[in-house]
């Protein structure tokens, strides 16, 4: 019985010595290429996808696109911030870098007029949450993004000294590159929520 065990194990030895001598698993051969495998998060978020090269390389170059266009908001939101802080408000270069047509024709005739009727007591505003929204467009934008901003913890007091809390805003930001090629805020819309 113990000799039938040895035949049985010499055997298996000589099956895998065999094997390896043959070449069982994996020989590099010479000249051959291995396909890089892509994943890609869709436009609108989601689990990653399987993708080719030129989608992936469009995908780079679009999460590029919404980290710019993320960055020119926060510019934009964080000299708004500043000048609702002025008693007297006035169009400033930092926002003739960031913004352009639409808004920048609002800014000047209803923003501005409007940010100087109250006073900023205290507090500080936030961008609270940016994302890419696909699919929507204005004023020939090539992105656009869903932006929610949170002022709650600001107190003003208007004209007539009534006291307020700033408010909490849901839009969309939609940008465009302007002749030098720089991005910026061409159009938005927002309306007021209740959180972000």
């Amino acid at each position: 019985m113990s000799g039938s065990y040895v035949r049985i194990g010499a055997a298996i030895l000589l099956v895998v010595g065999v094997g390896a001598l043959v070449g069982c698993g994996t020989v590099a051969t010479p000249g051959a290429t291995v396909s890089p495998v892509y994943r890609c998060i869709p436009a609108g978020g989601g689990e990653p996808v399987a993708c080719s090269a030129e989608q992936y390389t469009q995908a780079v170059e679009r999460d590029a696109l919404v980290a710019e266009a993320d960055a020119v908001y926060r510019r934009y939101w964080a000299e708004i911030s500043r000048l609702s802080r002025e008693p007297a408000p006035e169009f400033t270069p930092e926002l003739d870098q960031v913004t352009t047509g639409t808004l920048r024709r609002w800014i000047m005739r209803e923003l501005l007029p409007d940010l100087s009727k109250q006073t900023w007591v205290s507090g500080e505003s936030q961008v609270a949450r940016t994302s890419e929204f696909p699919g929507s467009s204005a004023a020939g934008s090539i992105i656009t993004l869903q932006v929610c901003t949170d002022e709650s913890a600001v107190q003003y007091t208007s004209g007539g000294g009534e006291a307020f809390a700033g408010p909490i805003r849901e839009g969309r930001w939609y940008f465009v590159r302007d002749a030098s090629g720089a991005l910026k805020l061409v159009a938005g819309e927002y309306a007021t929520v209740g959180s972000c």
